[in-house]
């Protein structure tokens, strides 16, 4: 009975470790993704709006692929993808004095700290991601709707994952490598970002954040066809999830708390 107790008040300690991290971020991340996409939406349909009235006028309308390169809606879920991450690394520093309080009565590992928001991290960026699919979707399926009818097919929405490049690195379809791709740099990022406050922590810098943030805004869109992009950010984000987690675990934690 002494070990199931024990149990439950280890589980509860974890179970507040992931609501610290939500408490302090989750809002502001979803506003976030927010803005992005009525910003996306607004951008795209006032570029389709103006392209109805260039094709009324006698000239060409645009496929969806290349209206929403010309929207650049790559470039907003970039800057959003920034935001975030800087709100996920933020937590647990000591700039964020309250939430490092909180962890402090709490008197949960830094080991356990770590693993907690590298899992809550992974889920932040699993609902961006998501979402900014969905958005991207949803504005595919508003082409398909409302332009000419010569140029939209069953296959039109599809297609357009083919052929843009952001819309390919977000529904790679059967392209299976970029979907190992995909997977890879989010457990990458995850866990970057939550190295990031625990080595600010310890009066170190967290250098692997910042390289896998902007290595992910520079390298992220993807051709079909563009295999050396797949294997780079495959090999780049394995290589930096091993080394982020020897480093973690060959450190002398002795002075750790344990839960």
């Amino acid at each position: 009975m002494r070990n199931i107790g024990t149990e439950v008040i280890k589980l509860k300690k974890y179970t507040s470790v992931f609501g610290l991290f939500a408490k302090s971020s989750i809002l502001k991340i979803l506003l976030v993704i927010s803005i992005m996409a009525a910003v996306q939406v607004l951008v795209f349909t006032s570029g389709f709006g103006k392209s109805i009235d260039a094709y009324e006028a006698g000239l060409t309308f645009p496929h969806v692929e290349t209206l929403i390169g010309r929207s650049r809606l790559d470039v907003i879920c970039g800057a959003a993808f920034l935001a975030v991450s800087v709100m996920l690394c933020l937590p647990g520093t000591s700039f964020s004095s309250k939430t490092g309080y909180t962890l402090d009565r709490l008197s949960v590992s830094q080991r356990a700290v770590f693993f907690c928001q590298a899992i809550y991290n992974l889920f932040i960026y699993f609902i961006l991601f998501a979402a900014e699919l969905a958005v991207c979707f949803g504005l595919c399926a508003y082409y398909a709707k409302n332009a000419p009818e010569e140029l939209v097919g069953d296959q039109s929405i599809f297609l357009a994952f083919y052929r843009n490049s952001f819309l390919h690195a977000l529904l790679p379809l059967s392209d299976v490598m970029v979907w190992v791709r995909n997977g890879f740099l989010l457990l990458a990022l995850a866990i970057a970002t939550a190295e990031y406050p625990y080595k600010q922590r310890h009066k170190k810098l967290g250098f692997s954040a910042i390289a896998m943030v902007l290595f992910t805004v520079v390298f992220f869109k993807t051709d079909i066809v563009n295999s050396f992009n797949t294997i780079l950010i495959i090999v780049v984000s394995v290589i930096n999830v091993i080394e982020m987690c020897y480093n973690f675990f060959s450190e002398d934690n002795s002075y750790e708390r344990e839960a």
